[in-house]
């Protein structure tokens, strides 16, 4: 989608100007908000936690975008919010591809982008040849920008890809074999990497890597189907179930509240659902069924903090992307 945004907007009046600022608008508000409240109100009012009072000395890694760098050293690593590694991550992409795309073909970004991918392979190899602790390899491995950018790299190279007219038309003609193709390489990778476990040399390493190939090509599948439907309306009533079933609706609903979502969960837990699993004296480890009820509970109302957070709070800056950066 990112990739997509650029690669279009290209010769525009401004669109770096403009990609920044819708982007800014998406992320900024919720992300330090959340902040804001953590570190500045709660102290204020004396409400506060063991996590909070960690992370306070070094909360400059959450404000900057960096906790991802930071992820691997206990001493620095945020208890509060150690999810936001992702987030991070996700920020450093938009602030540097951007520039790496101005100016460029699409199919000098699908090279740029397998590049990437494979760049990022070696620097995971070559992570866990370091003479580094176990744990400390193993987490660097996992958050650190330089050993994840493949995922979205790949990601990028498929946007490219479906920008370049003969390249596009293959990939919609053989859509079908992209996702047997990807569903065959996911099968695979189960049995090399023991179920894709998290950590481990071979997980890390060519894990991560089948799971950003096979996930590239599954939405690619699904945009070349997209793609082929408009080129081809008369089809769309023979289109495939797993095609029609990512336009559920539930599906875009679920994408709207998405990111609140994400940003949410780990506090909920926190700070609503352990205070309470412990009132009630249940250990959430204790038991299959109370796992089941607790996810589903935490999943229900994680979702309605997403609905409130987009409603109440996010939906005022998003209305602002036409008025500064418009289409």
């Amino acid at each position: 989608m990112i990739t997509g945004i650029l690669l279009d907007t290209q010769g525009s009046a401004r669109p770096l100007r403009d990609f920044f600022v819708r982007r800014v608008l998406r992320i900024f508000p919720l992300y330090y908000a959340v902040l804001i409240v953590a570190f500045v109100m709660l102290p204020l009012l004396g409400i506060t936690s063991a996590s909070l009072q960690f992370d306070t000395p070094h909360q400059i890694w959450l404000w900057t975008y960096l906790s991802n760098w930071t992820a691997p050293f206990p001493d620095l690593a945020s208890r509060t919010f150690p999810h936001f590694w992702s987030l991070a991550l996700e920020e450093q992409f938009y602030l540097v591809w951007p520039f790496l795309l101005l100016g460029r073909t699409p199919r000098q970004v699908l090279w740029l982008g397998l590049g990437l991918a494979l760049l990022s392979l070696a620097a995971r190899v070559l992570m866990y040849e370091d003479d580094l602790p176990h744990g400390v390899v193993a987490t660097a491995t996992y958050t650190f920008s330089i050993c994840r950018i493949d995922a979205l790299a790949l990601g990028g190279a498929m946007a490219a890809a479906l920008r370049i007219p003969e390249l596009s038309s293959r990939l919609r003609q053989h859509r079908q074999k992209l996702l047997l193709g990807a569903a065959a390489l996911g099968v695979a990778g189960l049995f090399v990497t023991h179920g894709y476990t998290r950590v481990g040399a071979i997980e890390q390493t060519a894990g991560y890597a089948v799971l950003s190939v096979v996930f590239a090509l599954f939405v690619c599948a699904g945009a070349s189907a997209d793609g082929a439907d408009q080129a081809q309306p008369d089809r769309r009533a023979d289109q495939a179930i797993w095609a029609r079933a990512l336009r559920h609706p539930l599906l875009a609903t679920i994408g709207q509240y998405s990111y609140a979502m994400y940003v949410l969960h780990k506090p909920i837990h926190d700070f609503i659902g352990k205070p309470v699993l412990q009132k009630l004296g249940v250990d959430a480890l204790g038991s299959a069924w109370v796992n089941v009820v607790y996810v589903a509970a935490g999943t229900a109302v994680t979702f309605g903090a997403g609905w409130l957070s987009y409603h109440l709070f996010e939906r005022h800056f998003l209305t602002l992307k036409d008025r500064f950066a418009p289409r």
